[in-house]
């Protein structure tokens, strides 16, 4: 009798770790594929105030995000810029979880770059307070950036960089490496961008 109870016990056991091992997995499975992430690259032509062009190097990495049974979609998450200024800058990079607008030299050699705050991580990573979007940064070599008011960033910059890289590569998923000046006028076009990807607040 004793054994049979044991063997019963057992058995019982088995059962529910096995129970308890299913519902773990079910649990664990969503949070895993949440976590996904994946980067896309491309070449960019830009068109400095200058007249000047220039091609930057783009990387974006975007997180997959979602519930069961909500669907899932992939949000932005990180950037990484890289390029070769005319004589005298170089090659400059930058990332940070801002989307950046503008890469810009102005008349007395000074490198800026304008980006906007695209997710809460980027607002909490740059305290920035609801209703202000935009961060300027001045470069001071050696790849290092300075950040400074965006009043400070010269009158006659524009966005120069392509803003609305999600409906290019996650919405309409194109493939291209290479975005030339026409793309990303045809891609920035959309009326639907929210219009802080369009300017910041000195312009």
């Amino acid at each position: 009798m004793k054994i049979v109870t044991s063997v019963m016990r057992y058995s019982v056991y088995a059962k529910r770790l096995f129970q308890l091992c299913a519902f773990c997995l079910a649990i664990l499975t969503p949070l895993t594929a949440c976590s996904d992430m994946k980067t896309i690259k491309w070449r960019e032509e830009v068109k400095l105030a200058s007249g000047q062009m220039i091609i930057v190097e783009r990387a974006e990495d975007y997180r997959l995000v979602g519930e069961p049974g909500a669907g899932t979609g992939w949000l932005f998450d990180y950037e990484r810029i890289r390029t070769v200024l005319p004589p005298l800058s170089g090659e400059i990079a930058w990332e940070g979880r801002l989307t950046p607008l503008a890469l810009d030299i102005a008349s007395d050699g000074t490198v800026y770059l304008v980006a906007v705050v695209a997710n809460a991580a980027g607002r909490k990573e740059y305290s920035l307070p609801d209703g202000i979007n935009h961060v300027a940064f001045k470069y001071a070599g050696n790849n290092q950036w300075q950040r400074v008011p965006v009043t400070t960033v010269p009158h006659e910059f524009r966005p120069n960089l392509m803003a609305d890289t999600w409906s290019l590569f996650i919405k309409q998923r194109s493939t291209t490496d290479f975005v030339d000046l026409a793309l990303k006028a045809k891609v920035d076009s959309n009326p639907r961008i929210d219009s802080r990807f369009r300017k910041w607040p000195t312009q």
